[in-house]
């Protein structure tokens, strides 16, 4: 598999779990519970535990029918290659949770865990206060050892906006887990505890009457039903369109669809995407001027996920407006994973404007490239002081343009010095996903839009295109920070599916992977029994109807990123975390313009 694929997927894992110490449980069980498939007797068709979210670089995950305590299966986390960690996990519905008890119980046995520890853990996110985390890595078995008990608590805080739990192995070896069990203020889960929504006739036909009928997802077709939407989007300043999946054909032609009605609307606007910032200004030349390769600069910009026939469609059509003289749409990027391009442009701006410097610059700019690519090629280990000499190094050349800004502007334009600084940042920005934190990267890349939105969107619509994870007001992530900012000038768009496949990255390489069908229950489920393939639901002026207050519960919603899972739906409130949700009924894959390395 190609080396960046593998950071995006150890980077999903560290933004899914953070450890630290725990405490323990005494409490006599019976281990018959199945909530939530906890005593893993249910597999997917891969042999993976049925509604368990689990991952891990360099490790298998598989349920094991030799090696149980109880019932048919165990879950067996097994070290396989070069990795850090893996888990497996859930999440908690919020409404039971808060304000209680929460008593985790499961057995563990080992073989040969020597360099790490395997555990249960357990973690609390909230807005308000600190955040909650208990796991074992006090005390998790190491070594070989037999089926053992073992339990963590935690008291849940009334303003919890996130519970979730699972279990993990840390380091080498083998770990088992089995017969686990969730306890709230003492009374036991079980499959009985919580039914599926199922919405009344009154319900349905309330959300049938109240939504806004997409003809299609082509982005040329004639947008008269798209005009419902205008005095949702005229409002808005920013207006942030998510994707259930990295790879879904119909996400990428509705975004575009959008853009290109929102855009028609509003003459002249910034768009922006989930991808690095200095080098998506080289794919902005190419729109604004015709000049160059769209497809050599598509792939510039790092991720398969963008480089695809339906983002290049909507690129060609940008370069076509721009160049028609209807209006100017900008296309940047937002994302600061790579800080190459942005070290190489701010050493040539001071080298021919700052001579007098260039002897240090030619140091710093050593310094950081070299530990890039040194921390690249050895990504699993993290080597903090290969990484600190990166960071202090962009800290110290920051500073210095800083520092020097009043000087540069004697000669020059205000935007190419905040260009070059914001370059400078950017270099700081990706070493910082390299050093210890989470989260990190959605802080970053809300810091960058932020800029973004003072000095090229300052009057202009500004369209951003992310994963839901991101767009959305989840705790903590660039959604959130947004949303803190902007407020309601923000209108997010949630996407969603019922069937099919997308692209993405899984057990066979960068392929097209089938999904399994919603749950009862679930938003997809719902929106999928209306009978109306392609909608769009505004929750703004819908969730506080009567016959839509089921709106405003816990509902289980799909979300799948740049790496393949074999179960994803977790519980959210959806008008929390988007102000509209386009619902699609059928996933395609999206049409990958190169034949990526599956190894």
């Amino acid at each position: 598999m190609n080396k960046k694929f593998v950071i995006i997927a150890i980077l999903a894992l560290f933004f899914e779990v953070i450890f630290i110490q725990n405490s323990s449980y005494a409490f006599t069980i019976k281990s018959d519970s199945t909530y939530k498939n906890l005593d893993f007797e249910t597999a997917t068709k891969n042999g993976k535990p049925k509604l368990w979210f689990a991952g891990g670089n360099g490790y298998e995950i598989q349920l094991d029918s030799i090696n149980v305590f109880h019932g048919k299966n165990s879950l067996r986390i097994s070290k396989v290659s070069e990795g850090m960690m893996a888990v497996a996990s859930f999440q908690l519905p919020l409404k039971s949770v808060k304000g209680k008890h929460i008593l985790y119980t499961g057995y563990i046995k080992t073989l040969m865990v020597n360099k790490g520890y395997a555990g249960l853990w357990l973690r609390m996110d909230s807005n308000k206060t600190a955040i909650k985390l208990q796991n074992m890595s006090k005390y998790g078995p190491k070594g070989t050892t037999i089926w053992t008990r073992y339990s963590i608590e935690m008291d849940i805080d009334d303003n919890a906006d996130n519970v979730v739990f699972g279990v993990l192995l840390v380091g080498d070896g083998t770990a088992w887990f089995d017969s686990c069990n969730i306890y709230v203020d003492g009374t036991l889960l079980t499959k009985e505890t919580y039914k599926p929504f199922v919405p009344t006739k009154e319900q349905y036909d309330k959300i049938k009457n109240n939504v806004i009928t997409l003809s299609t997802v082509e982005p040329n077709i004639d947008k008269s039903d798209l005009i419902p939407l205008k005095p949702i989007f005229d409002k808005a300043e920013i207006i942030s369109l998510g994707e259930g999946t990295h790879g879904t054909s119909e996400f990428f032609k509705m975004k575009d669809r959008l853009v290109r009605f929102i855009t028609s609307e509003n003459r002249d606007a910034v768009f922006a995407i989930e991808a690095n910032m200095p080098e998506a200004r080289l794919l902005n030349e190419y729109i604004q001027t015709g000049k160059g390769n769209a497809k050599e600069l598509l792939e510039g910009l790092y991720f398969w996920t963008w480089n695809t026939q339906e983002v290049l469609d909507m690129i060609e059509w940008m370069k076509d407006y721009n160049l028609s003289g209807k209006g100017n749409i900008e296309f940047c990027g937002f994302d600061m994973q790579y800080p190459a391009i942005a070290a190489k442009n701010v050493f040539e701006f001071l080298e021919k404007n700052d001579t007098a410097y260039i002897d240090s610059v030619n140091i710093l700019y050593k310094t950081i490239i070299d530990s890039y690519e040194k921390a690249i090629k050895n990504y699993q280990k993290r080597e903090q002081s290969i990484i600190k000499l990166w960071y202090d190094a962009a800290i110290v050349l920051n500073n210095h343009i800083n520092a020097n800004k009043s000087n540069y502007l004697k000669t020059m334009d205000s935007i190419i010095v905040d260009i070059v600084i914001q370059d400078s940042k950017i270099i700081i920005q990706a070493a910082e996903m390299f050093l210890p934190g989470t989260f990190v990267r959605d802080r970053c890349m809300a810091e960058n839009i932020i800029w973004i939105k003072e000095h090229i969107a300052k009057d202009k619509k500004l369209i951003l295109w992310a994963h839901n994870g991101h767009v959305g007001k989840i705790n903590k992530m660039m959604g959130d920070h947004l949303y803190k900012k902007y407020g309601n000038k923000m209108f997010v768009v949630g996407f969603g599916y019922y069937t099919g496949s997308y692209t993405t990255n899984g057990e066979n390489g960068l392929e097209a992977y089938s999904t399994d069908l919603p749950e009862a229950g679930s938003i997809e489920w719902v929106l999928h029994n209306i009978g109306i393939n392609n909608l769009f639901l505004n929750f703004r002026s819908n969730s506080n109807m009567p016959e839509m207050q089921w709106l405003n519960d816990e509902i289980n919603f799909r979300s799948v990123g740049a790496v393949q899972l074999d179960e994803s739906f977790a519980p959210i409130i959806l008008p929390k975390v988007f102000d509209g949700l386009t619902f699609i009924d059928e996933s395609t894959p999206s049409k990958l313009l190169k034949v990526y390395d599956k190894k």
